[in-house]
């Protein structure tokens, strides 16, 4: 009798256990589809957050772009491309304002002839004027040619590239976007 009760035991025992077997594995598939739906969704709402992080700094180089393409005395320059005064109060001030915002390293006036006009290049934090005579032709670069064909208030980004100084590649790499304006004077039918 001892024997045959053990045996019923066992068989009440194994059918136990294998139902609690079958319960931790439906309770662990659960949860591993809770977790990947919660991984998820945290994914989808770093994507989303970087898209509009994206999103507001394009908006912030857009409306810049278009600030310093109307600066007040803008006009002056171009109504008399040789007005030094202009010129270096023009200088002054985008030279401040690269001073004032992070996440830009240059600022290029280019007449229609691709030359620089002006220049403001920044560096560790610091900002400097191109002097005249290492001003470049960039007459050449897809980004002018795309500006010449602006009309006022519009902005040309370009896609991302490596930056070219003197007709070689920047070293460190530096990748970078660019936000083009073209600049009107008195009368002009062409960007300068």
């Amino acid at each position: 009798m001892i024997i045959r009760t053990g045996r019923i035991g066992l068989l009440l025992v194994v059918p136990l256990i294998f139902l609690t077997f079958v319960l931790l594995f439906i309770i662990f598939k659960l949860d591993e589809e809770n977790t990947m739906r919660s991984v998820k969704k945290t994914e989808t709402d770093v994507v989303e957050l970087a898209q509009r992080m994206i999103t507001n700094e394009l908006s912030r180089s857009s409306a810049d772009i278009l600030y310093l393409s109307s600066l007040a005395s803008l006009p002056d320059l171009l109504e008399n491309r040789q007005n030094q005064v202009a010129k270096e109060r023009l200088e002054s001030n985008y030279q401040q304002f690269m001073n004032n915002h992070d996440g830009y390293s240059q600022f290029r006036v280019i007449n229609k002839q691709g030359e620089e006009v002006i220049r403001v290049d920044k560096v560790a934090s610091r900002t400097f004027l191109t002097l005249p005579e290492n001003l470049q032709n960039k007459s050449g670069r897809y980004y002018f040619k795309k500006g010449l064909l602006l009309k006022a208030g519009e902005i040309y980004v370009s896609p991302f590239d490596l930056n070219v100084e003197l007709g070689q590649i920047q070293e460190p790499r530096n990748p970078t976007l660019r936000f083009v304006a073209p600049l009107y004077g008195y009368g002009e039918d062409t960007p300068l």
